[in-house]
C-alpha cells in the first residue's frame, strides 16, 4: 500500500469513523504492540458490550433485529461450525474484545485482545476467513491476534502512544476514537460512542498553516446557501476555500484516465462551495417497479465557461441538448456550466430532468439548517435521512437520521455527527 493507495486507505477510515472508550485502560495495553512509526490509529474497546448498546438505536434495531441481519449472520456461521467443525465461540471473541487498526508507510494491520488463550483465537478467525477466500494469517502476539491487511508485516519498534493532551478532550464513555499524525495531513483525532438511542460523535483537525485559517475565516459561511434547494434524501454541502475543497475531494479519486484530466483540472479551479444531494423514487415502467435515483453535483468554479468548453471538447465530451456528454465505463457522465452563477453541474441522469425534479421535489438548505439547529457560520453540513431511505427500500418505517456538521474553532476544524 503505497503513495496514492495509502492515502486513500487513511482517508477511507475517517470516512468509516464519521458515518460509523469505557476505559481506555486495555486499548492502551494493545498501543503497546502498535508500530511507533504508525501514522494513523483507529481504536474500539469492549466491542462486545457497546455492541449491544447499538441495537438500542433505531436504525440498527431495525437492521439487525427486526430485519433479521444479525440472526441470518449467525444461522449461517453456525452451519459452518458443524460442517467445517469451526470453532465459532473463539471466532466471535475475536471482536468482542478491544481492537486496534493501524496505518503505516509499509501498509496496515489489526490488533485485538487480550484473550486467554489467543492461539485458539487466531486459528479460528483463520478457518473462517479461508472459507471466505480471504488469504490473510492471523498471528498472536504476546495475548493478542494480530492481522496484516496488507502484504507487508511490522519493521522497527512497537509501542505507539497518543498526546497526552489529546486524551483529555476524549469523553471517558466512547465506543472508539482515531489519531493521525502524518507530513500529507495535519494532526487529526476524534471519536464517537453509543448514547441511548443515538451514535455520536466528533472530530477535530489543526489547522497548521495561518494562510489557510484566514481564507476559510474569510469565506461565507452556510447562511450564504439557505436558500438553495437540494434533493431531500441525502445532501452534502460545504463552503470554505477551494484548496480546501481540492484536497478532500482529491482523496477520492480512482486512477481513470478518462476522467482524471477533466477532475484535475476542476479541482484546481475549485471556488468556494460544493453543493451535493440526491433523491430516490420507485416509478412504474411497463408494470414493473424499478429505482429512479436523481444525483445533482454543484461546484462553484474559477474557470470561465470558454475554458470549461475547451476542457470538455478536448477530452471527447459531445454538446447535445444543453449539456456535455459522454460515455464513461457504461454510464452516461453529464456536465453542464451556469455562466450565471460560475457554476459547473454534473449528473448521471440529464440535466434538464434533474432541475425539474429538484424544483419540484427540493427543499432549501435552511430547512434542514433550522431542523438541526445548525448555526449560519458552519462551514458544511451532510444530512441522510436514513428512516425515510429504509422505508422507500424495504417497507419499514423507522425514525432515522445521519447528520454531520463541519465549524471552525480557533486553529481547529471540528466536526460533529449524530446517528439516530
Amino acid at each position: 500500500m503505497k503513495g496514492v493507495d495509502f492515502v486513500k486507505a487513511r482517508f477511507l477510515m475517517v470516512l468509516l469513523f464519521s458515518i460509523t472508550i469505557v476505559t481506555f485502560a486495555i486499548s492502551y495495553d494493545l498501543l503497546k504492540l502498535v508500530p511507533q512509526d504508525s501514522s494513523f490509529v483507529f481504536l474500539l474497546s469492549d466491542n462486545a458490550k457497546n455492541y449491544d448498546e447499538l441495537k438500542n438505536v433505531p436504525l440498527f434495531s431495525t437492521l439487525l433485529t427486526d430485519l433479521g441481519l444479525e440472526l441470518m449472520v449467525q444461522q449461517q456461521l453456525e452451519v459452518y461450525r458443524y460442517s467445517q467443525n469451526i470453532d465459532l465461540d473463539s471466532f466471535y471473541k475475536f471482536f468482542s474484545r478491544d481492537m486496534v487498526l493501524y496505518l503505516t508507510e509499509n501498509g496496515a494491520g489489526l490488533l485485538a485482545g487480550p484473550f486467554e488463550d489467543p492461539q485458539k483465537v487466531a486459528n479460528a478467525l483463520s478457518q473462517v476467513l479461508k472459507l471466505f477466500e480471504v488469504s490473510v494469517s492471523p498471528m498472536v502476539v504476546e495475548n493478542c491476534v494480530e492481522v496484516y491487511l496488507s502484504d507487508s508485516t511490522v519493521e522497527g519498534k512497537r509501542g505507539f502512544s497518543i498526546p497526552e493532551n489529546v486524551l483529555e478532550k476524549i469523553p471517558s464513555n466512547v465506543w472508539g476514537m482515531y489519531y493521525e499524525n502524518s507530513e500529507e495531513l495535519m494532526e487529526a483525532y476524534g471519536w464517537f460512542a453509543v448514547d441511548g438511542k443515538t451514535v455520536k460523535g466528533q472530530g477535530t483537525s489543526r489547522i497548521e498553516d495561518k494562510s489557510l485559517k484566514e481564507a476559510i475565516e474569510k469565506t461565507p459561511g452556510l447562511v450564504s446557501l439557505k436558500s438553495e434547494l437540494i434533493f431531500p434524501d441525502f445532501a452534502f454541502v460545504a463552503t470554505v476555500p477551494g484548496d480546501v475543497l481540492e484536497t478532500i475531494l482529491s482523496n477520492l479519486l480512482t486512477s481513470d484516465e478518462d476522467t482524471n484530466e477533466i477532475v484535475y483540472t476542476v479541482l484546481d479551479n475549485m471556488g468556494n462551495y460544493m453543493i451535493l444531494s440526491g433523491n430516490v423514487e420507485f416509478v412504474m415502467e411497463e408494470e414493473q417497479q424499478n429505482i429512479v435515483m436523481w444525483r445533482l453535483i454543484r461546484l462553484n468554479t474559477r474557470l470561465e465557461k470558454s475554458e470549461f468548453e475547451k476542457l470538455m471538447k478536448e477530452n471527447g465530451y459531445h454538446f447535445e441538448n444543453g449539456e456535455w456528454v459522454s460515455l464513461i465505463e457504461g454510464q452516461t457522465l453529464r456536465f453542464a456550466f451556469d455562466e450565471k452563477r460560475s457554476e459547473i453541474l454534473m449528473s448521471l441522469e440529464p440535466l434538464d430532468a434533474v432541475r425539474d425534479n429538484l424544483k419540484k421535489t427540493g427543499i432549501p438548505i435552511s430547512d434542514v439548517m433550522n431542523r438541526f439547529s445548525i448555526p449560519d457560520s458552519y462551514r458544511g453540513l451532510a444530512f441522510v435521512d436514513t428512516g425515510g431511505l429504509l422505508e422507500k427500500f424495504i417497507g419499514m418505517g423507522v425514525d432515522s437520521y445521519f447528520t454531520l456538521t463541519v465549524h471552525q474553532d480557533g486553529d481547529t476544524i471540528v466536526s460533529e455527527f449524530t446517528l439516530q
